[in-house]
């Protein structure tokens, strides 16, 4: 019997195991955010506007029938899905065979792909999916700040800045309230939006949305 390789997700308070299905961990997201810009009577630029969040598919599946007997794997997979049901979203590391093992993340909701159900109907017997690992972007890490007074010639009284920084939403938001929490000012919506493409700055944008939020 193939013993199958395994995750590890481990935070504060719990250790997990994730049994890795047949296909391979593949790459979603990751790297440069790159965006054409037009300039009215100006040619196209291609630019450079921040790094996305890494994210992966990692194929995932729990197999009651593995040991020679009928076991309920639905309390352990429910473990798992339930880590992407949690707001705040619970934040982990994942060790193993996959890219940037060691990395934290949230999870996103699974695809689930197939399900077994038990012979009773109490639990289940065979569960496959695809689980969505996205990485972790700490908003602590992103210092708010006020918008700078301007001097008596115009110059920035503080001197202070804030890099750029790549977000994914934790639930629906406006880019004002996006504002207001990642910048420290809801007057930087507009700035956001054009950073983003996004023209409506009170439309509320959906979970898990990647933004970029521009150097101020």
């Amino acid at each position: 019997m193939r013993t199958r390789p395994k995750l590890k997700l481990r935070s504060k308070g719990f250790t997990l195991f994730v049994p890795l299905g047949d296909g391979p961990i593949l790459p979603t997201a990751g790297g440069p955010n790159i965006e054409e810009l037009n300039p009215p009577g100006r040619p196209a630029l291609t630019t450079v506007t921040g790094q996305k969040l890494k994210a992966f598919d990692v194929p995932a599946f729990w197999d009651g029938l593995a040991g020679g007997e009928k076991t309920n794997v639905k309390p352990d997979v429910m473990e798992i899905v339930d880590l992407s049901d949690e707001l705040p979203e619970i934040d982990f590391t994942a060790e193993g065979p996959m890219p940037y093992s060691g990395m934290r993340f949230i999870m996103d909701a699974p695809e689930w792909v197939r399900l077994v159900p038990f012979p009773s109907g109490q639990g289940w017997l065979q569960v496959e999916l695809v689980l969505k690992l996205v990485e972790f972007n700490d908003p602590r890490a992103i210092h708010a700040h006020r918008r700078r007074k301007r001097g008596r010639f115009g110059e920035g009284s503080d001197g202070g800045t804030r890099a750029p920084a790549a977000i994914v939403l934790p639930r629906p938001m406006s880019l004002v309230e996006v504002a207001a929490q990642y910048a420290g000012d809801p007057g930087e919506a507009k700035r956001i939006g054009k950073a983003n493409g996004i023209h409506d700055i009170k439309k509320k944008l959906p979970k898990g949305r990647h933004l970029t939020i521009p150097a101020g």
